[in-house]
């Protein structure tokens, strides 16, 4: 029989380092530039069919004013492209505009606006990350990297593995990725992802169009708005606090913290909610998007929302412009919730108009 005192042992000789820090991560002669995000069918139009668009771009890029990050919905729809020269194309443009750099997955955005918000309901003063904390490197767009090693490593050697590692041109690069990720797979699961995407937000909308169907107007919207931050707070963001919690003070006096902490936030206060929401934009237009879903429950979810969702939970909260030519995605996000006009950023529909911005 194994031995399972002896993999216990082996388990605690075992240690993880990131595998960047402040150091190795884009600098702010990347992250200050004017930031452009688009999602993926303007790459492939600007690949494909814009190529006196695409210098002006790199040109943009070059002389240091412009950078178009990546992000974990255009490069996953990237890879589900069938065609291998498309794919490679657009990867070569990708390359070359983002100088490497994507954002960092809405999960991963998530939890840093949720350590804002933290700060904010104990009186301190905080904002929204800044860029320099939502871009990252490209090898990190699904997730922040970390390297583990055995017991035969010591610290120093395991640093200088890793010094090597974020050297690799590999990890700014998506032509790397589709050269050598296996591309079919990871495009299979992404599909799988989608249906159940299309299953549990249609059933989530379901119910919420059921609490509220004696409301209508204005009353139901505001309704709707404030279930779904409420619902952001209690679920995604009070673990996190409850952790930050144990953290600080300890499984001793953890029971004593979580109270004062739910003092502060109060069960149901609109207002405090909203607070927390002004430094957790992401999630604040998340709330938007999901209550217009429920006050339109004639839309069917489709399986692109996934995507198109994620595409906007970043590029029209963090970029300075973003360029998309789904008009629904753009009355959505323009007209129907806040989140983008309060944070300043400019919605481009189709990447001719991103041209007169870029001369503008």
């Amino acid at each position: 029989m194994p031995d399972e005192n002896a993999d216990s042992d082996e388990r605690k000789t075992t240690f993880s380092l990131p595998a960047f820090d402040e150091v190795s991560c884009p600098s702010s002669a990347l992250t200050e530039r004017r930031l452009v995000y688009l999602d993926t069918n303007a790459w492939i139009e600007l690949a494909e069919k814009k190529q006196d668009l695409a210098a002006l771009c790199l040109r943009e890029v070059e002389n240091g004013d412009v950078l178009f990050p990546l992000s974990y919905p255009t490069i996953s729809e990237l890879i589900e492209q069938p065609v291998v020269e498309q794919r490679r194309k657009v990867a070569e443009l990708m390359d070359r505009l983002s100088g490497g750099v994507s954002f960092r997955p809405f999960e991963s955005i998530r939890l840093l606006e949720t350590d804002r918000a933290f700060q904010v309901l104990l009186g301190q003063a905080a904002s929204a990350p800044e860029a320099s904390r939502v871009l990252t490197w490209i090898v990190e767009y699904v997730g922040t990297a970390s390297v583990t090693f055995d017991r035969n490593w010591d610290a120093a050697k395991a640093r200088e593995f890793i010094e090597h590692f974020t050297a690799h041109p590999a990890v700014r690069s998506v032509c790397w990725i589709v050269d050598h990720a296996p591309v079919e797979a990871m495009g299979n699961r992404h599909r799988e992802a989608k249906v159940r995407y299309v299953d549990a937000l249609s059933a989530s909308i379901q119910r919420g169009a059921e609490a509220v169907a004696k409301l209508s107007g204005v009353a139901r919207k505001t309704r709707l708005l404030r279930e779904e931050r409420a619902w952001v707070v209690n679920k995604i963001m009070a673990p996190r606090f409850t952790q930050t919690l144990l953290e600080l003070y300890g499984i001793e006096r953890l029971e004593e913290a979580v109270k004062a902490l739910s003092a502060k936030l109060g069960e149901g206060n609109e207002e405090r909610f909203a607070t927390l929401m002004t430094v957790a934009p992401s999630v604040d237009l998340w709330c938007e998007i999901m209550a217009e879903r429920v006050a339109n429950t004639t839309r069917r979810v489709r399986p692109q929302d996934l995507h198109d969702v994620d595409h906007a939970l970043i590029g029209a909260t963090y970029a300075n412009i973003f360029v998309t030519r789904d008009r629904g995605l753009v009355d959505l996000i323009t007209q129907r919730c806040t989140v983008s006009r309060r944070r300043g950023v400019t919605v481009a529909v189709g990447v001719d108009a991103l041209a007169e911005h870029l001369k503008g």
